[in-house]
């Protein structure tokens, strides 16, 4: 798994997130931020309403530059949680910017801290909201 995501999922399991949910896999919440606080609360929802196969980018150590890398990743290899508590991320100094890339696709990108954290998560609506795609640009 990439570096940097191993670095956040493992900071997120200290954030307090629950383990349940009522949200059937995106579909009962239409304003996006409001679904984006309960899939990051709990991974249930995190589980039901995440693409299969996941897509990872991520940027890797090359010479002289950065190394763009990419892939798809089974739902059945995705380790969970994908993002801590939006409380716990914002309480540890990172930034939350909320994107509305398209009329079916909004993100979240995280970054800041003192760890250079820069990770974008894509979400489409068709008709559900699920995660599709974790861009780590971290450094």
């Amino acid at each position: 798994m990439l570096k940097s995501l191993r670095l956040m999922m493992s900071a997120s399991v200290f954030l307090g997130l629950s383990g349940g949910s009522a949200l059937a896999a995106g579909c009962d919440i239409e304003d996006f931020p409001t679904f984006m606080r309960e899939f990051a609360r709990s991974v249930a929802v995190q589980e039901g309403a995440t693409a299969d196969p996941l897509i990872l980018r991520s940027l890797e150590e090359g010479d002289p530059e950065p190394v763009a890398q990419s892939k798809e990743v089974p739902l059945s290899d995705v380790e969970w949680p994908v993002i801590g508590t939006l409380s716990g991320l914002e309480a540890q100094g990172h930034e939350l910017i909320w994107h509305k890339d398209s009329a079916d696709q909004e993100s979240l990108q995280v970054r800041g801290g003192d760890n250079g954290l820069n990770i974008r998560y894509v979400f489409r609506r068709a008709p559900c909201w699920t995660l599709t795609e974790i861009d780590d640009a971290s450094l």
